[in-house]
């Protein structure tokens, strides 16, 4: 499974941010928030790919569909790309927003891309049925902002 290469990397990666380990249907890891806007990001390990959750605001599917890589190296690309986001998330390099039920994404401000937009979060975990607000917000020091696309 990819939890086991990702939380020995994840530990050792982030050793000082509350790490929380766990076994399925929960989330493989789980970081809380560190802001009460936001309760945390999960990871589910889903066997071919990952999900996060950032709350219930937005959630990405991280996967690998090159099918002449040996199962190893797809798994360790996952696993990297993971990693990457949290970086950019944790450093505070992503914005991330979700509005009601229509949705919502992140982007990666020092790529100054959309990364992932309009996002559905119906399946992330504790966002079943809950009505964001219509905030963006950074991750690490979450602070609120209006999205210019959400009026």
């Amino acid at each position: 499974m990819l939890s086991s290469l990702l939380l020995s990397i994840l530990r050792e990666r982030f050793p000082s941010r509350g790490l929380v380990e766990s076994t399925p249907p929960n989330p493989c890891a789980f970081f809380p928030g560190t802001h009460p806007s936001i309760r945390g990001v999960s990871i589910y390990d889903d066997g071919y790919e990952l999900t996060v959750c950032v709350d219930d605001l937005t959630h990405g599917h991280f996967a690998e569909y090159d099918d002449a890589l040996p199962d190893p190296e797809r798994s360790r690309r996952i696993v990297d790309n993971v990693v990457e986001f949290l970086d950019a998330l944790f450093a505070d390099r992503v914005a991330v927003w979700g509005q009601g039920d229509a949705g919502g994404g992140w982007y990666r401000i020092d790529l100054g891309a959309w990364v992932a937009s309009r996002v559905s979060r119906s399946s992330c975990g504790r966002g079943r049925g809950h009505k964001a607000s219509r905030s963006a917000l950074m991750v690490n020091r979450l602070v609120k902002y209006e999205h210019p696309d959400m009026t």
